[in-house]
Parts: structure tokens; sequence; C-alpha cells
């Protein structure tokens, strides 16, 4: 996942076992000037390449977020606005 371009960092990765299949969940971190179409694509692009490089890896669900130093000030300023 780190090797995807775009990826800054990788938190929160769940695998499991569901009969013969293997099931992922992982958060990425990216740019926080990436758009909300660039950080979709991010978190597909993450997804193909984990269902191509893991064996037995059926599904992937990627959730893409901002580096967490932006995502905390992008919440100040957020709830400053309120």
């Amino acid at each position: 996942m780190r090797s995807t371009p775009g990826v800054v960092e990788v938190t929160g990765v769940q695998l499991r076992w569901v009969g013969q299949a293997l099931r992922a969940e992982a958060r990425v971190a990216g740019d926080s000037t990436l758009s909300l179409v660039d950080a979709h694509h991010l978190s597909h692009q993450v997804e193909h390449d984990l269902l191509h490089g893991v064996r037995r890896l059926t599904t992937a669900t990627i959730h893409a977020e901002p580096v967490p130093h932006d995502a905390t000030a992008a919440h100040a300023l957020v709830s400053h606005h309120r």
C-alpha cells in the first residue's frame, strides 16, 4: 500500500478469513490537497494493488483520509466556523 503513489501513511489494517477467501480493510493517508475525486481514485488504486498482490484476497475496503496533522487542522477550522 505504501508503494502506491500518493499514499503517505497506512493505518488500521485488518485482514479476515471468510471461508477460503481473505478480506482486507485499511485506512490510507494522502496529501490533504487531493481533491475528493483524486482521493477516491487513490483508494481504488490501493484496492487494485492489494487485490493483485495478495493471494486469496477477494475484497479490500480502503478509506482515504488526509495526513493526520492536516486532518487535525481541518477539523479545527470546521469547528471554528460553526
